[in-house]
This record gives structure tokens, C-alpha cells and sequence, in this order.
């Protein structure tokens, strides 16, 4: 969990969890440490240290897999998936560590729906109907954005910048700082901390759980 005093907020990852339960549904399953997670497959060298480099080679090759979790597989274009609806603040995260992040998401997302199947979840009327209304929001905002898609031009889009932002004050600039914790009551504890010290800087370089902590929790 983040807690940010921008708008950035990314769920708890319980690698605990998935640790427990990634032997489910084969021998084939994978069991990934930290130190694994650092030596992901790259599209490129220079994925490492680009996201965009990073991005385009998994969209050249989406298909890769990365890891196996239950008879389910984790490929490069679920993580590209899994990147590109990150807040767009999280761009300011080096890459691999939101490669290595979403990474850690999807196994646990196909553990914990593994363990959901082996319950007979996936058998109760309201879970069929809520996955039918997933899959509709996933092809009715494909079907938004395609049709939209054609209408975002440069000419289109001119008159409408010109009359709402256009010369009105806007700052050249803003920043964002984090504070990376590993569950939810952590992150509790920490907002009371801040509400009652309110050193963000101090408290986020002794507890935050990812990079930013050297910078005080400043993403820039």
C-alpha cells in the first residue's frame, strides 16, 4: 500500500501468500524470491532502465512467459497491462521496480484465484454474474476508446484546450512524494504518525518499503 501526499495509491502485496500457495495446480508452478524477481527477463538492455523501452518490447512480444502460478501463466503483456493502469504518477518509479511490483501482483492475483476455483467460487451465482460484468466493462471501454480514438486529433481537440486551459494559472510543476508499506494497518499507522508529527520526510525515509525512502519518498 502507498500512502502519498499526491493521488497515488497501489494495493498491498501479500508475497507471503503467494509464496504458500504457488505449488497449487502442478509441478510446473514457480516459486519466485526477491532476489529472482531482480533478474526478470528483459526485452532489451535498455528495458532496465526505460519504461518505455520496456513497454515496447513487451508489446512486441507479448506472448513471453514469465512465470507459471497454478496452471496460469504470467506474461509480458500481462504486465504491461498491469503497468499501464498504474496512476500515471507511477511513472516516476525506476522500471524494473515496476516491472518487479507488477510482476508480484499478478502471482498473487492468480494464487489467491486459484485458491478461489479449488473453493468452487467461481460456481456462485453472484461471482458469475460480477466476472460477466467484468468482461463487459473490459470490451465496452475498448469499444469507447476505438471509437473515440479517431476524433483525438491535434485540430479536434485545439478549441477545446483553447477555451478551458488556455492561459488560466496552472502550476509549471508538482510534486509527489510516497510512502511505500507492505499491508494496510501499516499504512493506517503511518498516516497517524504524519497527522500528529507531520514529518513526511523524516517518516517516510524510515519506513517506506521501496526506493523513494533514500529521497525521503519524493518520486520528483
Amino acid at each position: 500500500m502507498t500512502i502519498s501526499d499526491g493521488r497515488f495509491h497501489r494495493r498491498a502485496l501479500i508475497s507471503g501468500l503467494i509464496i504458500g500457495v504457488l505449488a497449487v495446480g502442478g509441478a510446473r508452478a514457480q516459486t519466485f524470491s526477491r532476489d529472482q524477481l531482480l533478474h526478470l527477463p528483459l526485452p532489451a538492455p535498455e528495458a532496465a532502465n526505460s519504461l518505455k523501452w520496456l513497454l515496447d518490447g513487451f508489446d512486441k512480444n507479448p506472448g513471453q512467459v514469465v512465470a507459471e502460478v497454478a496452471l496460469r501463466t504470467v506474461t509480458w503483456g500481462d504486465i504491461a497491462d498491469s503497468i499501464r493502469a498504474q496512476p500515471r504518477v507511477a511513472t516516476a518509479i525506476p522500471a524494473m521496480q515496476l516491472y518487479q511490483g507488477a510482476v508480484l501482483e499478478l502471482l498473487e492475483r492468480a494464487a489467491l484465484a486459484r485458491l478461489g476455483e479449488k473453493e468452487s467460487l467461481d460456481k456462485l451465482p453472484q461471482i458469475q454474474r460480477r466476472m460477466k460484468q467484468a468482461s463487459d466493462e473490459v470490451l465496452a471501454n475498448e469499444m469507447l476508446h476505438r471509437s473515440l480514438a479517431p476524433n483525438l486529433t491535434e485540430q479536434a481537440l485545439r478549441p477545446i484546450y483553447d477555451k478551458a486551459v488556455a492561459g488560466k494559472m496552472a502550476p509549471d510543476e508538482v510534486r509527489v512524494r510516497i510512502i511505500m508499506t507492505q499491508s494496510e494497518d501499516a499504512a493506517f499507522n503511518l498516516i497517524a504518525r504524519l497527522h500528529t508529527q507531520g514529518d513526511f520526510e523524516k517518516i517516510a525515509r524510515e519506513n517506506s518499503k521501496d526506493g523513494s525512502a533514500a529521497n525521503g519518498g519524493d518520486l520528483g
